[in-house]
């Protein structure tokens, strides 16, 4: 009987051991992280995003606003003299995450009457990339310069609803 219990206890540590053997797989978990940030936007300030070139006479030559709220005839004969009206550049905001960069584009679209054109926009800040800063946002001037090729010589108000477009993409 001894040797049946020592035969069994034998048996039992060498029989039920088990045996290593090499593992043909593996894994392991990994993680996705990011960084979701604000939407980058723009959008008018007072006179609705537009560049008003104010009053001035028919005839060929240039009408230009600065982009700092000063206008230039590249003929006399089309400045009104003191009754200007109120000419204007247009002004933006661009909002975005605090303390990322943006870079400024412009395009002419037209849709002035026949013998208007729009060129020569001039954004202010004018050196890409610009920086929203802490506050996340920076205001934009645009001006440009209106040419009459002296075809239009119809008195009154004219309004290009879209004659140009200011995008802001992050740099």
């Amino acid at each position: 009987m001894k040797n049946t219990i020592k035969a069994l206890a034998i048996l039992a540590i060498c029989g039920f051991a088990g045996t290593a053997s090499a593992q043909n797989t593996a894994s392991a978990n990994g993680y996705a992280a990011g960084n979701i940030i604000a939407p980058v936007s723009v959008r008018p300030n007072e006179n609705g995003g537009g560049i008003n070139f104010g009053s001035f006479v028919a005839g060929s030559g240039t009408v230009t606003e600065s982009g700092n709220h000063i206008t230039n005839y590249s003929n006399s004969q089309m400045s009104p003299g003191s009754n200007q009206g109120s000419p204007a550049d247009a002004s933006f905001t661009v909002s975005g995450q605090a303390n990322y960069s943006v870079n400024l584009s412009t395009a002419v679209l037209g849709g002035l009457p026949a013998g208007l054109t729009l060129s020569a926009l001039t954004v202010t800040p004018g050196t890409n990339p610009v920086g929203l800063g802490a506050g996340g946002s920076v205001n934009v001037t645009i001006g440009g310069t209106l040419t009459d090729d002296g075809s239009y010589t119809t008195p009154g108000a004219f309004n290009a609803a879209n004659a140009f477009s200011l995008t802001a993409a992050y740099n």
